[in-house]
């Protein structure tokens, strides 16, 4: 399988793959404009992020081939006030989208019922914020960085279904940037002082990777980490 780097160019998102240097502009042909790099995730034949509406009045997800071509904006189903934020993220069978909404909670959308459900529970008016949600192998949870001001320690991971009902579900450690391996035995994160860690689910001592400072992603068969 390919593996597929997403960057933010000066005119939209780009491709760069790895067995090839060729650049492929692919957002800015169609006048949509990426939001940022992390809000784009590639899927099984699709490349998936949040740009500007027509408009651009709102944000929206859109998906696109990796060609450049066959451009799509999703309806997400949800009220109006409540827009698309940031961060969406395809599930492992490609047939749903978690996102960050405008109301600062995590929701998911499926693409082939064309319904959207909340699985965070956040008072926007706390100013919290669920973000960064990255899927279990099997689809059935998400784990998310929870950030909250209000505490000592304001960035945190959870984990939380993925199929609802609206819960924080269970924090685990202070982090960002959840990345669950493919055999789902794994999450990786950033610590807060910026060091690359790994996190068993079986419950054994985190290991420390280094000192990234970034977002970390595993290759598709879960044998390297970039």
């Amino acid at each position: 399988m390919s593996f597929w780097s997403l960057l933010l160019a000066e005119r939209g998102l780009t491709y760069l793959r790895s067995r090839g240097s060729r650049l492929t502009l692919l957002a800015a042909l169609f006048g949509c404009s990426a939001m940022s790099a992390q809000a784009a995730s590639v899927g099984p034949t699709r490349i998936l992020f949040t740009c500007a509406n027509s408009a651009r009045t709102h944000t929206e997800l859109c998906t696109i081939r990796s060609d450049g071509t066959d451009l799509k904006h999703l309806s997400v189903g949800v009220e109006p006030a409540i827009g698309v934020g940031s961060t969406p993220r395809w599930s492992p069978d490609g047939g749903r989208i978690a996102y960050t909404a405008t109301d600062r909670n995590l929701y998911v959308f499926d693409v082939n019922q064309a319904t959207t459900t909340k699985v965070t529970n956040i008072d926007p008016a706390t100013g919290a914020l669920a973000r960064f949600p990255s899927w279990s192998p099997d689809g059935k949870y998400l784990a998310y960085n929870m950030l909250d001001l209000r505490d000592a320690a304001p960035n945190q991971i959870y984990t939380t279904s993925a199929s609802g009902p609206a819960s924080n579900g269970s924090p685990l450690f202070p982090g960002l940037y959840p990345a669950w391996s493919p055999d789902g035995g794994t999450i990786l994160y950033m610590t807060p002082a910026g060091t690359l860690t790994a996190y068993s689910t079986d419950g054994s001592a985190p290991l420390a990777l280094g000192n990234n400072r970034s977002q970390a992603t595993w290759s598709p068969d879960g044998t390297r980490i970039a």
